[in-house]
């Protein structure tokens, strides 16, 4: 069974457990905002633009995205708004709508958080293989970072895949992954290459920090 939702495209993959604040001042995102506060939660799906641009004919958009509730909104006398989002359920998109309201909309299938053959070794090899990245960052930084993963394999998954220095394109396969287990195992994959890179490079791209927030649970 599908669902309808109202989209909001970015060059960004939002992945659940992420925070996202954004500004909004086009007037069909203040409208879609002003649609939606009636929801609870208010939340609109997340989908990163592949090729183009939202309105160009050529675009392409990634077929799973994430849902993105607003936890805080500040709105301003000209229309205009601040939101703090929070990733939650992940979502296949099953058609775009292009009509019936200014901003865009996708019938979608919510898709289940699965850990897999994620066993208690492969998280633990994951959060130290993490360690040791961090650790070359910060050789490399001279800052002190503080990351500590979960030992949950889903929200560990997540985190990885926000925090790690990755290409659009491997952070959205990540997203797309049916299992943390597949997701993990990708992820000692990225970070084996990343600390290389690293090393070689001599150079550190990021500090990799970043807010973290339980998904809101649905």
């Amino acid at each position: 069974m599908t669902e309808r939702i109202a989209l909001f495209p970015l060059g960004h993959v939002l992945l659940p457990g992420a925070a996202l604040p954004l500004h909004i001042f086009e007037p069909r995102y203040q409208a879609m905002i002003a649609d939606l506060l009636a929801s609870t939660p208010p939340a609109f799906g997340v989908l990163s633009i592949h090729r183009g641009t939202e309105t160009s004919e050529d675009v392409a958009f990634a077929a799973v995205g994430t849902m993105a509730e607003i936890v805080n909104r500040r709105p301003y006398p000209d229309g205009t708004s601040d939101l703090l989002t929070i990733g939650s359920r992940r979502f296949q998109v099953r058609e775009i709508l292009r009509s019936g309201r200014p901003y865009l909309r996708a019938e979608v299938e919510w898709l289940a958080e699965t850990v897999g053959a994620a066993t208690p070794e492969l998280v633990a090899d994951a959060r130290a293989l993490f360690e040791r990245y961090v650790e070359v960052v910060r050789t490399l930084s001279r800052e002190r970072t503080d990351v500590t993963l979960p030992a949950e394999p889903v929200p560990a998954s997540y985190q990885l895949a926000g925090l790690m220095q990755l290409t659009r394109e491997d952070r959205q396969n990540l997203l797309a992954a049916p299992t943390a287990a597949h997701r993990l195992h990708a992820e000692l994959v990225l970070m084996r290459r990343e600390i290389t890179l690293l090393q070689q490079t001599r150079t550190a791209p990021i500090d990799p920090r970043a807010l973290w927030i339980n998904p809101v649970a649905n």
